[in-house]
Formats: structure tokens, sequence, C-alpha cells
């Protein structure tokens, strides 16, 4: 059995594309798609509910939820509710744009037992600008693999819709995990510690990136404190075992972050004297 989650919150706009995404993925398996709705206030799991189930190979396991749970607490409940083998992510306002993403993530697991992930090139959607980004030069071949200091040392993962765990490994995080905030990029180092992650050539799966999103919205100088902050964290609750690669990553971040500013100002007073 394979297990999809599908976490969703305020979602009604876009659940559908989402939801449609992996119904329609072709490989013969059992599916166990996992859908987390974090009491949502619209009617995305109205509309989850309403879309017809057309396959009776998925079998569907709605998670509801009393009150917000939030982003970590919602992930908690999804994965102590897996029972397959591999477990692939799906956020509500991202979808799967091939068939086969399923099938290539599951695939190049089954066959190389010494990667611990893997996550699949992607495309950003820009909703403001109604236009596609393909931010990954994947010239490279079928695969990349990033080692544990790589992740480290900065988020090779572009989202969690494009990831695929293994389950085992999933159910091996500690407990207190779920009390910190975490996302795509301390999942991906927790993994690394397994084995390699894999990024997959293939473009599967599409990122929606809002103007005013909880990332996309923030300028250059607080995105760089969230990754000193998040640095920190992590760095902390892994009890500074790598503690070299966090603050190597800290001195790169402080470091571009300075040229970045530097050259803006100097462009700022550029179009001030032209």
């Amino acid at each position: 059995m394979i297990d999809v989650i599908l976490c969703c919150y305020n979602q009604e706009k876009t659940i559908t594309q989402a939801l449609e995404s992996i119904y329609n993925q072709e490989i013969n398996e059992e599916i166990n798609l996992i859908i987390a709705d974090d009491k949502s206030k619209d009617k995305t799991l109205e509309i989850i509910k309403a879309t017809k189930n057309p396959s009776d190979r998925i079998t569907l396991d709605i998670l509801e939820a009393s009150e917000n749970l939030g982003l970590v607490k919602n992930y908690q409940r999804a994965f102590s509710a897996c029972k397959g083998e591999f477990v692939l992510l799906l956020e509500g306002d991202d979808w799967w744009c091939s068939p086969n993403h399923i099938k290539q993530h599951v695939d190049f697991l089954r066959e190389h037992k010494e990667i611990s992930m893997t996550m699949n090139c992607l495309k950003i959607y820009d909703v403001e600008k109604d236009d596609y980004i393909i931010p990954w030069d994947s010239s490279w071949g079928q695969f990349k693999k990033w080692t544990l200091q790589e992740q480290i040392q900065g988020n090779k993962l572009g989202n969690l819709s494009g990831c695929c765990f293994r389950v085992e490994y999933i159910k091996s995080l500690p407990e207190s995990i779920y009390d910190i905030y975490f996302a795509d990029w301390l999942l991906g180092i927790m993994m690394a510690e397994h084995g390699d992650i894999a990024v997959l050539q293939e473009v599967t799966s599409v990122y929606r990136m809002w103007p005013d999103g909880q990332w996309s919205g923030l300028s250059l100088k607080k995105r760089t404190e969230e990754y000193i902050n998040l640095a920190h964290l992590y760095d902390s609750f892994l009890n500074q075992k790598y503690h070299s690669d966090f603050k190597a990553l800290e001195k790169s971040l402080k470091k571009e972050f300075f040229h970045s500013s530097t050259i803006y100002k100097i462009i700022s007073k550029i179009k001030k004297l032209v």
C-alpha cells in the first residue's frame, strides 16, 4: 500500500485541482488517501466529500479536526495514519502535473534502497503574474543526490508537495519534533540521517506561489533572519550534532545578505542620479 497525505486549510478555490491530480495517477497499487483538513472555515471539506472517488484502489481516510491544529500538528496526525511502505505529500493549494508522479517516486525508491527520500523537480506557478517558473536546471541527468551536510547548509527540497518518504523513517521521528515549528528543511535533514536525498529530473508537481504567502511575501532581510532563527532552533533540537554545518550556513547567509543589500543600495543611488 502507498499512503498519500493531502493537507488542507481554507483552500476551496484550489482543492479540486489538488484532489483530481491524485485521482488521475496511473499506478496499479492500493492507495491510502489521508485527507487532513485543519478545521477549514470555508467549503474545502464539503468539496472534498462531494468529489467522486473514481477508483476502488483508493481508500479515503478523512481526518476532520474539532479545532485548528496548525501545520505541524496536522501533519503529525496524518503521519500517524500512514499504513504503507511509502508516503507522498500534497498541500491543498498545489497539484501534481503528471499522472506518473507517484510511480516515478515509488519505483525509484524501490530500486535505490540506499536513498532515504525523493524530491522531484517542480514548477512554480506565480499566481500574481499568472505564469510558470522552473527554478532548477535539471540537466544533471535522471537524478541528483544531496547529502546530509548539503541539506543542512541550504534546504534542497522545493516544497513538501514534491516529496516522497519511506514510512518507516517517518514513523521513527521523535515525538518532540512536533513541539517545534518545522517543514521541508528539518524533515529533509532528519531523512538524510538515514541516507542521501535524491532529486528526480522529471517535473511532476506544481507549487502555487501566492504574493502574500508565508515565505514568498517576506523581504530579503526577513527571509534571512527567519532562516538564521530556524538554523539556531534546529541546531539546538539536533543537540548540536551538526553545529559546524549550521554555523557555516549562518555565515554564508549573512555574507549573501550583505552582498545583495549593498548591490541594491548602489542601484538605488544610480537610479536617483539618472
